[in-house]
């Protein structure tokens, strides 16, 4: 077994990462650490955090940028075991003029890559399991779910009948958005074989990004979405908590100017905060653009009096 994960190589190196997501040198550090000791890792956090984005970036700093070492597959609930390990495919084969249907024994998405990974054990292999909670995992891992824990040993798979083993050099890195209420979170026997880092809303990262990529209106403008988000955030974590806060990256488009802006907070921004605050409609009014972008001062805890109920729907139409 490997006794660490080697530095990022010149194919993709730590500064092109740092560069690519923003993040700082001691993230990157700490997560490194975190896969020498498990080699599976989930990066939790709301919409709009750039999960996605980080764990494709993280998979190549590790894998020196060699796609072909690199593997991503979105989960959802159909996603089948025999599909991710191994199971009977039907095909059809031609014999002397005529079709025949045969069942071969047929590895999956993981069966496949863990053999390309044994084949290279000098090289780091990186699966991107993206929006891992989506999926069946006990049902998806079966067997496997023991091999996450104890690399190194065997397990016998039950359609082929042969052992099978994770290789030290092939790691997991999966994505799960801890807001989605519509999905079940990972139970503590899964939670215990994976490390989780929270991708918080970093108004640092959109700092940095808004720096090097101006917008068109000028830096007047960026010092006003970087309130505007901040803003935003504050009040989401007071009237909700932190797992309604809204993400950086909504924010960080090419030639973002007043127009784009209303554009990403109409139809990108606003339907979260309509399923966020479902149950307190009556704070959305708050949540209106030309509200969070006012810079004059208030009392704290001040907001503009409602002399009437806003109904979610009646809210929407008054967004900007």
């Amino acid at each position: 077994m490997p006794a660490g994960l080697p530095a990022c190589p010149t194919g993709f190196s730590q500064e092109d990462f740092l560069r690519e997501t923003g993040l700082s040198a001691d993230w990157l550090r700490r997560t490194r650490e975190l896969l020498d000791l498990k080699r599976q890792l989930i990066l939790q956090g709301v919409p709009g955090t750039g999960k996605t984005h980080v764990a494709r970036s993280l998979a190549r700093c590790l894998t020196d940028g060699r796609d072909e070492c690199v593997r991503l597959v979105q989960l959802h609930p159909a996603y089948s075991y025999e599909e991710f390990v191994e199971g009977i495919k039907v095909r059809s084969v031609e014999v002397e003029g005529r079709h025949e249907v045969t069942y071969p024994v047929e590895p999956g998405l993981l069966g496949a890559f863990a053999a390309e990974a044994a084949e290279r054990p000098s090289q780091p292999h990186v699966l991107i399991l993206d929006e891992i909670n989506r999926g069946n995992l006990p049902r998806l891992f079966g067997e496997l779910l023991y091999l996450l824990e104890y690399r190194g040993q065997s397990v016998r798979l039950p359609y082929s009948r042969r052992e099978f083993q994770l290789p030290a050099n092939l790691y997991l890195l999966g994505t799960m958005n801890g807001a989605d209420r519509s999905v079940v979170l990972l139970d503590q026997a899964l939670r215990r074989r994976f490390s989780l880092i929270e991708m918080a809303p970093d108004a640092r990262v959109l700092s940095s990004w808004l720096t090097e990529h101006p917008p068109a209106a000028g830096p007047a403008f960026a010092a006003r979405v970087l309130s505007l988000f901040e803003r935003l955030n504050a009040r989401l974590s007071n009237d909700i908590g932190p797992q309604g806060q809204i993400g950086h990256s909504f924010f960080m488009v090419p030639d973002l100017d007043e127009a784009r802006l209303r554009l990403i907070w109409q139809h990108q921004v606003w339907p979260l905060l309509e399923e966020h605050l479902a149950a307190q409609p009556r704070l959305l009014v708050g949540y209106r653009l030309e509200e969070l972008l006012d810079d004059s001062p208030r009392p704290a805890g001040k907001r503009r009096r409602i002399d009437k109920p806003v109904a979610s729907t009646e809210a929407s139409s008054h967004v900007l």
